[in-house]
């Protein structure tokens, strides 16, 4: 419960099936486009849409973006600091 309140709080407005496909990103450091592809797909969600969201979120509370790259998609290690806390 302890990660929930802490991404809640980072990063409001990330809720629902974002907030899922948030804490699943950041279980790993860098994931290949096509293992997102896969997961978005499954959560019935475009890839790309849920990545600007969460990054738009991240910019607004974090002045950063959780991802970086196109493939492999690369977890910021700044903001999983601040996520882990």
């Amino acid at each position: 419960a302890e990660t929930e309140a802490t991404i809640d709080t980072l990063l409001p407005g990330v809720e629902g099936d974002h907030l899922v496909f948030l804490r699943l990103l950041i279980s790993r450091t860098e994931w290949s486009r096509a293992e997102l592809e896969d997961t978005a797909s499954d959560m019935e969600m475009m890839l790309d849409g849920a990545l600007e969201h969460i990054n738009d979120m991240a910019f607004e509370h974090c002045d950063m973006p959780v991802t970086e790259g196109e493939d492999p998609v690369e977890i910021n290690a700044e903001i999983l600091e601040k996520l882990a806390l």
